[in-house]
């Protein structure tokens, strides 16, 4: 990583490019840069090919200074002050032309000597790399030692087979009456690893007092608010925090979810798919955007917002050739990948959009290319135990906001990093998605009449 003016420039073929990311006087962090990223997962390193690599160097750096004293030698004995005695004339020319290989062969930076003190310090690099790789290692192992130890109650109430106390009495003696969503990465860990996450969330899931099942009751809302049109990806995920903000002054909690009909001024149409994120931090409730929903959509299970999200669609009269977009936020963003999956061979689905969510365990169809914004100081996003999904269809568009936790998973801070992005041009990465907004969203005139439809589980599901 450069940094030029201030500002970071982050190199290399999976990077992106940059729009701000400095730190201001008085130590204040602003917004970093944007990263788009496909192809590329996280860094693993072999400690043993570590070694391995480490101690080749180290003979290559031999040979390369033996070869140095070679030269040398070679050198001194073509330097003798004169001519073989009875040598006609002065010093032989091929005395001089090999004394100017040698020199040239000698000669920093490609010089046996110098390439030799450069294979040297890369073995020293190679080896602490190791060092601090094992370090790591170990911190974490200890880590997840202690962490075994205090879960262990919790983990026998998960057996892999399914059999188990009582629900009503685990989930008490679990969670207290509430749980935080990261207790099911750190219980997935646990339990198998991290592609244990999603066996977690269904143990869990199972431990809620009522079936949970994907049953859905949807109320349509009499005279929604009206959303305007949005112009690009930035104004798709403000839509979908106006859809959530037009209950925020009423009492309790809500579920719902926006579906906005795009009139295009040719006269074709298209729909928007905007789902909010989670409403209620416990399980079990009458409101599906609950903690139970969580569960059943990291477990990869059946849940009523999905159900819900695809009786929008056809209770509108999506019609099998019109393009159509989801986008989502937190909790929204997992149904919205859901619905993707669900609604292949039914719906021109065009694009995913998602803001703040884990990937999901269900296949994504193939073709449809997916975004994910996603900030580094936003633990939202990594509650599935896994790296990020990206190449293929899958592009991640990351920045850090500069924020903490309890702000960067906002909206509104994933609204700013869309405009961002956008703000950086066209990026090849990004041009499947991109071509999607515009099939979607449409030319300039394009208007909008927006559906807001609220959701609730029936009495037999809480």
């Amino acid at each position: 990583m450069a940094v030029v003016a201030g500002v970071a420039v982050t190199e290399g073929a999976a990077a992106g490019r940059v729009v701000t990311g400095s730190v201001g006087t008085a130590g204040v962090v602003r917004p970093g840069p944007v990263e788009v990223l496909g192809g590329t997962g996280p860094t693993v390193a072999d400690l043993a090919l570590l070694a391995v690599v480490a101690a080749r160097l180290d003979g290559v750096a031999a040979d390369l200074r033996r070869a140095a004293a070679a030269l040398d030698a070679a050198d001194r004995a073509l330097a003798d002050p004169g001519p073989p005695a009875g040598w006609p004339g002065g010093i032989p020319s091929g005395a001089l032309a090999g004394r100017a290989t040698i020199a040239a062969a000698a000669a920093p930076p490609r010089g046996a000597a110098a390439l030799a003190r450069s294979a040297e310090a890369l073995a020293a690099d190679l080896r602490q790399v190791r060092v601090s790789y094992a370090a790591a290692d170990d911190g974490v192992r200890r880590a997840l030692l202690a962490l075994r130890a205090q879960v262990a109650a919790a983990r026998a109430l998960l057996p892999l087979d399914g059999a188990g106390t009582g629900r009503g009495e685990a989930w008490t003696a679990l969670v207290g009456g509430g749980l935080p969503v990261a207790a099911v990465t750190v219980l997935g860990q646990v339990v198998g690893g991290p592609g244990g996450v999603p066996v977690a969330a269904g143990r869990l899931a199972g431990l809620v007092d009522g079936p949970g099942g994907d049953g859905v009751v949807v109320r349509p809302v009499v005279d929604p608010p009206q959303v305007p049109a949005p112009r690009d990806a930035a104004g798709v995920l403000a839509a979908v925090g106006a859809v959530a903000s037009g209950w925020a002054c009423r009492p309790g909690a809500r579920a719902v979810v926006g579906l906005q009909r795009l009139d295009h001024p040719d006269g074709g149409r298209a729909w928007l798919l905007l789902v909010p994120g989670t409403v209620e931090w416990r399980p079990g409730t009458s409101v599906p955007a609950d903690l139970t929903s969580d569960l059943q959509l990291v477990a990869g299970r059946s849940d009523p917002l999905t159900a819900g999200a695809l009786a929008v669609l056809a209770g509108a009269g999506v019609g099998p050739d019109e393009p159509v977009l989801l986008a989502g936020h937190s909790q929204g963003g997992l149904v919205v990948q859901a619905v993707a999956g669900a609604a292949a061979g039914t719906y021109a689905v065009r694009g995913v959009l998602t803001a703040g969510s884990p990937d999901v365990p269900r296949a994504l169809p193939p073709g449809v290319p997916v975004r994910h914004y996603r900030h580094p100081t936003d633990p939202v996003p990594q509650l599935d135990g896994l790296p990020d999904v990206v190449g293929g269809d899958v592009t991640v568009v990351r920045r850090d906001p500069g924020l903490p936790a309890s702000r960067a998973h906002g909206l509104g801070a994933y609204v700013a990093t869309a405009r961002a992005a956008e703000a950086l041009g066209p990026d090849p990465r990004t041009a499947a998605v991109d071509a999607a907004l515009a099939a979607v969203l449409g030319p300039a005139g394009t208007t909008a009449t927006t559906t807001v439809v609220e959701l609730a589980r029936p009495p037999e599901d809480r």
